[in-house]
């Protein structure tokens, strides 16, 4: 079988023989980004990849649905959000639950992809996850193609950011081994002083099975309800705690 798949706009890196880069249009000159963006279906994921992108995906989400996700809101605001309407499988809408932060969390911890190549699709990913009780909070993340220097600066900025953090869980493949090295090394200047602390936690992981298989692993959690993200207005308005998915502090 030969599969001929011509996406509107390239999300991927060409195969050995095509033609264009990352982002680009397939037919510029009479579908600019702008006529894009002015289509309904532009909004809608699962119309966007299947009519456009010619790569459907299942109504409610596939492996994580849609609907089995939780989200949270900063403490006292409770009442200050819109409420968040999920897709179902039957194409229908319901409401999707939203809590306060809980006023304390435990277990703090930073785990991180760090495939730091600035072109192609690969990127780097980097979550601060905090728990309450059988609950698990997205405190924030990064996700970004970055190079080897901007990866270091993001992660240090994370861990200055989330004092809490203990754990930092990396990746333990090529470019994680680099970062987890450079990472827990201390700089001194010439004269002796400390330029750049030692960061401490880190742990090298070792992934098992395929990406499907350990989203699979962990999909009991997510239905059951114990996963939280925060609200998208957090993310639309910059008011979110600690950094942004710019990786920009507050």
């Amino acid at each position: 079988w030969v599969v001929m798949v011509l996406p509107g706009i390239l999300d991927r890196d060409p195969g050995e023989h095509e033609h264009g880069a990352f982002g680009d249009l397939l037919w510029g000159d009479e579908y600019p980004l702008s006529r894009y963006q002015d289509m309904p279906a532009f909004a809608d994921q699962e119309i966007w990849s299947s009519l456009y992108q010619q790569r459907p995906t299942r109504i409610g989400g596939g492996i994580w649905r849609e609907a089995w996700w939780r989200y949270w809101v900063p403490v006292g605001m409770g009442n200050s959000f819109a409420p968040i309407e999920v897709r179902m499988s039957d194409g229908t809408y319901q409401k999707a639950m939203v809590r306060e932060l809980p006023a304390s969390c435990s277990n703090w911890t930073l785990s991180s992809d760090l495939t730091f190549k600035k072109t192609g699709t690969s990127a780097v990913s980097m979550g601060v996850w905090a728990e309450t009780g059988p609950d698990a909070f997205l405190m924030d993340e990064v996700s970004d193609r970055m190079g080897f220097t901007e990866t270091c600066d993001a992660f240090r900025l994370l861990c200055k950011a989330y004092p809490d953090i203990g754990a930092k869980l990396v990746e333990d493949k090529a470019n994680g081994s680099a970062a987890i090295d450079a990472l827990g090394t201390e700089i001194k200047d010439s004269n002796g002083n400390i330029v750049q602390s030692a960061i401490a936690g880190l742990i090298p992981i070792e992934p098992r099975g395929s990406k499907i298989e350990r989203a699979n692993s962990v999909s009991s959690f997510v239905k059951a309800g114990n996963v939280y993200l925060p609200h998208p207005d957090l993310l639309a308005s910059h008011t979110t705690v600690g950094l942004r998915v710019t990786g920009q502090a507050q």
